[in-house]
Order: structure tokens, then sequence, then C-alpha cells
């Protein structure tokens, strides 16, 4: 009966736990090495750096955007919005129109 209860116990804590792991995280080591490289753009607005690099840190940041605000695979604009936001929030009109005319998309 002990043994019963130590195992719904367990599983318990192991459904606890595994709600409760990180969607997004990013190891110190590798958030030092990166102020070593910071992400800078080019004249076209694109990240510069090799491609590989600049996929992975674009994967990166949506997925968080994606978690933080919301989104999820089939609907990604509520982290769209709240980049954009954030944008918005921390850069002068001058930097966002910057960013906008340098975009080659439409």
């Amino acid at each position: 009966m002990l043994k019963a209860a130590e195992e719904k116990q367990s599983d318990s804590v192991e459904r606890f736990l595994s709600r409760r792991k990180p969607v997004f995280q990013i190891f110190s080591n590798a958030a030092n090495r990166r102020k070593q490289s910071p992400t800078t753009l080019d004249k076209d607005g694109k990240t510069e750096g090799p491609a590989r690099s600049r996929t992975k840190r674009h994967n990166e940041t949506l997925q968080a955007a994606m978690a933080i605000h919301g989104a999820d695979e089939e609907n990604i604009q509520p982290a769209l919005n709240g980049l954009f936001s954030t944008l918005n929030s921390y850069c002068k009109k001058r930097e966002l129109e910057s960013y906008m005319y340098k975009n080659q998309k439409n």
C-alpha cells in the first residue's frame, strides 16, 4: 500500500515538473559568447554574420516571442505583434523608420 502511494506521489511530481519546464532558454555560456559578437545589421537591414548563426538567432527569437505572446505554429501573429510592440516601445521613430525602409518585403 505504501509503495502504491509513493508511485502515485511520484507521478504527480513528474506531471507537475513536466508542466513547469521552460519553453525557451539560453544557457549563460551561450549568452556570454553572443555578447562577444552581438547582432548587427548590414546596409540592407539583414543580420550580419554566417547564415547558419543568423537563422538560429532568428528562430530562437521567434520561439521566445511565441511563448511569451501566446502564439503557436499555426498562428504566429501574436508573436509578431509582441515583437513590433516591443520595438515601438523602445525605439525612436527614426530608428523604426530606418528598419522599415531597409526591409525588402512588401
